[in-house]
């Protein structure tokens, strides 16, 4: 009897082997529903179209720059099945370098970086390195050249998208000065931030070549910039030290509200003056038409496409380029309450965005294989409020 009762068990475990399980293990869960994976979702050469998460980190989401690149980068996302985590509100390196990790640490599969400082960009890279995923930066270059030339090595460093601001700056000055503004205050960001060091520089050279002339400045505190009572209080102090004497004042930044209190403290004191605006204020159309806003530099959300871009094709295993892909990219400058409606028309409005889903997959290699990073530059360098208006009026 015992023979027999170990033949019977040895003959159950024979049976068990063949079925590919143990007696105490569970069915597995079948392939059609399986989840995919990011590895094995594609068979070899073909494009990996699996759904990602990308961690972005930028100053907010919610004010008139920031709030259509939040609209258009989650719709373009959504379009090929990738979602976006947010990370906002950090001002200094330490701070974005914990917001890095902290999207890390989320199993993000690749950061999307607005550094607010230059020389913790390696900080905000290597920690990407270490977790084996790209890393990308919009709205800044890097200035420092031995650092530049470093991170143009890097394998997970795919490059970023940066506007010309020190020419920007120039033109702002120009743009005002065409509307008969002579005298000029400024509200500077103390250095530290690449973006507002360049557009102050722009506006420096417009002065020293004769463009018009600066009669005095503000210096917001660097990392301490986004408090809209700062602006007002330099509004208010440069009236109350020069009366009419200024005709115009520029500001490299204006972000968080920072516009709008320029704008209304104009208003409030009653003088005929004129602003210009690199972050575009929610008052646009309205004080355009009025004349306290002489002009400002718009459209700088497409710099979120051209990065997702770079990024996407480079996890779809489809890269536009061996080597990293830093692209010039340019604002809209807007001068009259018409162009603004036209900019709100076409490029910025509930349900309307600067590139529809369909023309953004053909930015991807793995719907239009011929595509390149030589055709995204050429892209970058053709959009214009013109362009916008040309493609999606047809």
């Amino acid at each position: 009897m015992k023979k027999l009762i170990a033949l019977v068990l040895i003959a159950c475990l024979t049976l068990c082997m063949f079925a590919g399980c143990t007696p105490a293990e569970t069915p597995s869960t079948p392939d059609s529903q399986a989840p995919a994976s990011s590895q094995d979702s594609a068979q070899p050469g073909e494009p990996d179209l699996s759904p990602k998460t990308i961690g972005v980190v930028i100053w907010g989401t919610d004010d008139a720059t920031t709030a259509p690149i939040k609209a258009l980068l989650e719709y373009l996302a959504d379009s090929i099945g990738y979602s976006v985590i947010w990370k906002t509100g950090d001002f200094d390196g330490d701070a974005q370098l914990a917001a890095v990790e902290n999207l890390i640490n989320s199993g993000v599969d690749g950061v999307i970086m607005m550094p607010i400082v230059d020389l913790a960009i390696e900080n905000y890279y290597q920690a990407c390195e270490d977790a084996g995923i790209p890393y990308i930066q919009f709205f800044r270059g890097i200035q420092d050249e031995e650092l530049r030339n470093d991170m143009l090595t890097r394998d997970y460093f795919l490059g970023w998208t940066n506007e010309d601001d020190v020419a920007a700056g120039y033109k702002m000055v120009e743009l005002l000065a065409a509307k008969g503004c002579k005298n000029f205050a400024g509200i500077y960001m103390a250095p530290g931030n690449p973006a507002t060091d360049d557009r102050q520089a722009g506006f420096e050279k417009a002065f020293a070549d004769g463009v018009a002339t600066k009669v005095t400045e503000y210096m917001l505190p660097f990392g301490n910039g986004t408090d809209p009572n700062l602006y007002t209080q330099a509004t208010m102090n440069f009236f109350d030290q020069y009366g009419d004497g200024i005709d115009a004042i520029v500001s490299s930044v204006g972000s968080n509200g920072g516009s709008e209190a320029i704008l209304a403290a104009i208003e409030s004191a009653g003088k005929k003056c004129v602003a210009g605006e690199f972050d575009m204020p929610s008052t646009a159309a309205q004080t355009l038409e009025k004349g306290t806003l002489g002009c400002t530099a718009e459209g700088m959300m497409c710099d979120i496409v051209y990065v997702f871009a770079i990024m996407a094709n480079y996890l779809m295993g489809t890269p536009l380029s061996e080597e990293p892909v830093c692209l010039d990219t340019g604002y809209i400058f807007v001068t009259s309450a018409e162009e603004q409606n036209q900019y709100y028309e076409y490029v910025e409005s509930d349900g309307v965005y600067a590139y529809t889903a369909e023309e953004f997959k053909q930015m991807l290699r793995a719907y239009n294989p011929e595509f390149t990073a030589e055709d995204l530059q050429a892209l970058a360098s053709a959009w214009s409020l013109q362009d916008v208006i040309d493609r999606h009026s047809k």
